[in-house]
């Protein structure tokens, strides 16, 4: 509740801050607390790397759903919520977490470094340079910020 009261306040004391943004799991759950955000604080957060497009490119790290998930899949669905992409978390039995997520773009890092992008920097140095390349912004559903 007091995270909620936050960030209402956030809101209203940053009236210029167009955009919200939700980094969750690709899953029901994370649909069920990007809603849940999006009631309580009335403020109309968008889910960040949340997409089709983006289970769709890194489907190869997902897991099979569990009942609880096809439930609440269905039941999000027949509200109207997140239709396209829990229609085909579905039919494809497939569902994707942060952690998941996190391990997929550091060993697509270190590809990248073995592959000569980063070849004049050691490995500490292009695990610190990544992240100082991106801007941050803080984003709900972390303990940190996370590189944009």
């Amino acid at each position: 509740h007091a995270r909620q009261e936050f960030l209402v306040r956030m809101r209203e004391q940053n009236p210029g801050i167009r955009s919200w943004l939700h980094f969750g799991d690709l899953d029901p759950d994370g649909f069920c607390i990007l809603e849940n955000l999006r009631r309580k604080t009335g403020i109309d957060f968008r889910g960040w790397q949340m997409d089709l497009s983006f289970l769709i490119k890194y489907r190869a790290y997902a897991k099979r759903l569990n009942q609880n998930d096809r439930t609440k899949a269905e039941n999000l669905v027949s509200e109207g919520m997140h239709a396209e992409i829990l229609t085909y978390m579905l039919q494809q039995d497939v569902k994707l977490e942060q952690e998941t997520r996190s391990r997929a773009a550091h060993r697509k890092a270190e590809r990248e470094r073995a592959s000569g992008m980063f070849s004049r920097m050691s490995r500490e140095e292009s695990t610190k340079a990544i992240p100082e390349m991106l801007p941050a912004i803080p984003i709900t559903g972390t303990k940190k910020t996370l590189p944009l």
